[in-house]
């Protein structure tokens, strides 16, 4: 009768804190990594990470191992989180559908993956021989441990627990001057283990109820080229996928990083790690070395054509400059392998995870290879408490090379929760903002009223907006998209248009999608109004009726001062403010102040100069001057887009050659002085959050006194708690120190002109190197730099989730037909 083998053991025996005992007595101390921001192509950052790094694997007498565990992402909880948390519900529960809207397309099209980095230690690595001495001390321990087993004693020396404890201590102490760590206790290392038994699970890891019977649970069978672990309910397909194939240098690359954003399902990455002592490295790096100067000197004795060798025409230099660093201790050699390890619920699916992951690393140097035979083995590799040895697939690399893998770092933008504003790009060249967006399953959210609530590690306590970038680039979809979302966090919104043409996109949209109910409801929502000569639009501006007490008796003044020219005439001047300022105190008397009841009162003591205000009442001007049945600018809806096209505002340039101004200009100027005026009384309900945006902000700075207001308007909004968007061509406008304090996100499309780009990088304080210059200049429209309120800055695609805001939110027609074929004519691929 055949005995039943135990083919498989648990690597896990006892569990101390965040040491695990293995049933043969190994010893290894489990930490916890925590993720560090990404920045985009800071070189400075690099060298003090892979410095830290290096720092990390200090200690030649350990083994280390690097992985990470995907710990699930589920969306459906996120957008719980976010409706019950950030959301302002409206009664008619609009908000709440186009959440949940967004929530479905978002899961078809993405699949976020959030990981967790681990770093494992084994504290009892065998002592390696390198000389004589160490030789003979290991055959003096191993002749006693066999005497004893001759005479009959059993036990075994082994150190106490106390021991190891001390010396995780140390580890622990020393470790944390290079990262920042966490000691992983039991109930963590139970959901790790459970994980690996339960790779191919769509269930949260967090979400999981972990017992000592599905902890380890599963049949494992080899396959060629995969294993299966069959559990009850449940079929895991997994290939564990070594590199063979690695990049002469990465710096910089943080190449598992960029791989797990482009991915759309979870990538594990297993880093294992040995160290050699230097003497050894350093005898083994000679040896190469004298190996290829004979190599060398054999090619230079024949005289037939010789094959061009990249090792020997290079490696003396590469191997020269690596003796040196050792030397110096700059460079330190670790003997590596990695895996990717890939799990599915089906086979097929299995497989075409690898020919995703193939393919995604395709254009690099990086290299994979599907074993057929070495799945167990290597699986077993693979869990938690398991020395190092198989090294089959081992490679030779320097410790900062393993971290410039960038395991542990992450490309996080923007906030937590929010609006889905679009995707980090992960791709270096793309054709279009929909490739990109393709590309990438990280989702950027973004939550601008919240950082004046003083965020933790914000750099900034205002919700203020820059979005810059030549015309066509997509910077008006990206503020009308935003705008569209923001009355759902909360915030009402003005948004001043200067080429009036938003009601016009949204009618045509609203034209397209009638039998989008929800979509009409939205439209319905948003009051367009324009500035013009009409008489229904008498009154709009006035001050004294959408301002209060003594800033409306000065914003009349200055106005009324302005349109009747007083200081055309010196001698006069002061009379007729005195007398400007007396008839406004007299209608402020009134139940319905407003500013043709005060130029009733200029008329009766001076009637060339009531006249020649009151030529002001038959233009646009008419917004001025209200009546007794005038209203004021409404604000009650939760969007309201105020069109400004009929103004004419004065240049710097036209002050400076002290041009005169038109009757247009000046009544312009005067408007466009109480639209800056309405940042203060936007939101009369302090309690209640407010957005006003500038669109083509530039060109309304670049008037007589408009510099000075919109600096005004950026330091009162968080006062008035209103964050101001500003939309503008050039980053120049905005980009004195001074007024970047004022601004806490920016987006930053693509200049046309090369030092246009160069200034755009220092903008965001990044580095004018070649890596961010060829960022910005691949650039295409709809996508941009995003700068947040941390200070994080990384290239990403807007992603319009809706079609019908698309349409709505669009600067260029496309719904005729005939257009329509003309643009896929032109976009038609042609094949030779």
């Amino acid at each position: 009768m055949a005995l039943a083998q135990k083919r498989v053991e648990s690597p896990i025996g006892h569990i101390y804190d965040n040491l695990v005992i293995t049933p043969k007595g190994e010893v290894f101390a489990i930490y916890r990594l925590a993720k560090i921001d990404y920045p985009l192509n800071d070189e400075k950052f690099f060298n003090d990470y892979l410095e830290d790094g290096d720092g990390v694997f200090s200690h030649e007498e350990f083994d280390y191992k690097l992985f990470d565990v995907p710990e699930g992402y589920d969306l459906d909880k996120h957008l719980d989180e976010t409706i019950q948390g950030v959301l302002i519900e409206d009664e008619t529960g609009l908000n709440t559908r186009y959440w949940r809207r967004a929530g479905e397309i978002l899961k078809d099209e993405v699949q976020n993956n959030n990981y967790i980095q681990y770093l494992q230690v084994r504290l009892t690595k065998p002592v390696e021989i390198i000389d004589p001495v160490d030789f003979f001390r290991a055959l003096n321990n191993q002749t006693k441990s066999f005497l004893k087993k001759m005479a009959g004693n059993s036990t075994t020396d082994t150190k106490p627990l106390r021991y190891f404890q001390n010396l995780e201590k140390m580890l622990y102490s020393d470790l944390q001057n290079y990262k920042s760590v966490d000691r992983v206790k039991e109930k963590e290392m139970h959901r790790i283990m459970y994980y690996n038994f339960h790779r191919a699970n769509q269930t949260p890891l967090s979400y999981v109820q972990v017992d000592p019977f599905n902890m380890q649970e599963g049949m494992v069978t080899n396959h060629n080229g995969y294993l299966t672990i069959e559990q009850l309910d449940k079929t895991h397909y997994i290939s564990i996928l070594p590199i063979v194939s690695t990049p002469d240098a990465t710096f910089g690359s943080a190449f598992v990083q960029q791989l797990r954003d482009t991915l759309p399902f979870p990538l594990e990455t297993q880093i294992h790690v040995r160290l050699q002592r230097r003497e050894k490295d350093m005898t083994n790096v000679n040896k190469i070395r004298r190996r290829l100067y004979h190599q060398e000197k054999d090619r230079d004795k024949t005289d037939q054509p010789l094959d061009e060798d990249d090792v020997i025409n290079t490696g003396e230099d590469a191997l020269k400059d690596l003796q040196k660093g050792m030397k110096e201790h700059t460079f330190r050699l670790a003997k590596t392998t990695i895996l990717f390890i890939v799990a599915a619920d089906s086979k097929e699916e299995m497989e075409q995870r690898i020919k995703n992951v193939q393919y995604a690393i395709g254009a690099t140097k990086f290299k994979v290879y599907q074993p057929i035979v070495d799945q167990l083995a290597l699986f077993h590799q693979s869990l938690l408490g398991v020395p190092y040895t198989f090294r089959l697939f081992e490679r030779e690399m320097t410790t900062g090379y393993v971290w410039d893998l960038g395991l542990d770092v992450e490309r996080d933008i923007g906030n937590k929760h929010g609006l889905p504003l679009g995707r980090v790009i992960t791709k270096k060249s793309f054709r279009d903002a929909n490739e990109a967006r393709q590309a990438s399953s990280k989702v950027v959210w973004f939550n601008p009223a919240l950082t004046k609530k003083a965020i933790t590690g914000s750099r900034f306590t205002n919700g203020n907006t820059l979005i810059v970038g030549p015309p066509g680039q997509g910077k008006s979809v990206t503020v009308k998209y935003i705008f569209c979302w923001l009355p759902s966090l909360g915030q009402k919104v003005l948004y001043i248009d200067p080429k009036d043409e938003t009601e016009d996109f949204f009618g045509k949209a609203s034209n397209v999608y009638a039998d989008n109910s929800d979509f009409k409801q939205f439209v319905d929502r948003v009051n367009f109004m324009r500035l013009s000569g009409e008489e229904k639009n008498r009154g709009m501006l006035d001050p004294l009726l959408f301002l209060e007490g003594e800033e409306a008796e000065t914003a009349a003044s200055e106005a009324l001062e302005e349109l009747g020219e007083v200081e055309k005439h010196p001698e006069t001047s002061t009379a007729k403010k005195v007398l400007i300022k007396r008839a406004i105190k007299q209608t402020m008397k009134h139940v319905t102040p407003n500013m043709t009841r005060v130029v009733e009162y200029i008329r009766k003591e001076d009637t060339e100069l009531a006249e020649h205000i009151e030529g002001y009442d038959k233009t646009i001007g008419r917004v001025l001057f209200g009546k007794d049945d005038s209203r004021r600018i409404d604000f009650g809806n939760p969007i309201t887009v105020l069109g400004i096209a009929g103004l004419k505002l004065q240049t710097v340039d036209e002050v400076k050659e002290q041009k005169k101004m038109t009757p247009l200009q000046r009544v312009s100027q005067v408007i466009m002085e109480n639209v800056y005026r309405l940042v203060t009384i936007f939101s009369t309900d302090r309690n209640q959050d407010a957005a006003i945006i500038f669109d083509e902000a530039g060109g309304l700075e670049n008037t007589a006194s408009g510099r000075e207001k919109m600096d005004d308007s950026l330091r009162k909004g968080r006062a008035n708690n209103t964050d101001i968007y500003l939309v503008t061509q050039a980053e120049g406008d905005f980009a004195s120190e001074q007024k970047k304090e004022l601004i806490s996100y920016k987006f930053i499309f693509r200049p046309n002109d090369t030092k246009a780009q160069e200034r755009s990088l220092r903008f965001l304080n990044l580095q004018v190197n070649d890596e961010n210059k060829a960022v910005i200049e691949n650039l295409k429209q709809g996508t941009c730099l995003f700068q947040d309120h941390m200070g994080r800055t990384q290239p990403i695609v807007i992603d319009v989730l809706f079609e019908e805001w698309l349409m709505a939110c669009s600067s260029t027609d496309k719904t005729d037909e005939r257009i329509k074929r003309a643009l896929e004519l032109e976009g038609r691929q042609t094949i030779a």
